[in-house]
C-alpha cells in the first residue's frame, strides 16, 4: 500500500519537474510567448 503511494507521490514530483522545465525553457527561449498567452487569458477573463 505505502509501495504505490510513494510510486504515484514520485510520478507527480518528476511530472511538475518535467512541466516547470518546460516552461523554464520557453519562457528562455521565446520571451514574448507568456505574456501573449497571459494576454490572452486575461482578455478572456470577465471583469466584475
Amino acid at each position: 500500500m505505502l509501495d504505490q503511494n510513494i510510486d504515484r507521490l514520485l510520478w507527480v514530483i518528476a511530472a511538475v519537474g518535467i512541466v516547470g522545465a518546460m516552461i523554464h525553457t520557453s519562457d528562455t527561449e521565446m520571451t514574448g510567448l507568456l505574456e501573449k498567452v497571459f494576454q490572452g487569458f486575461h482578455a478572456k477573463i470577465p471583469k466584475f
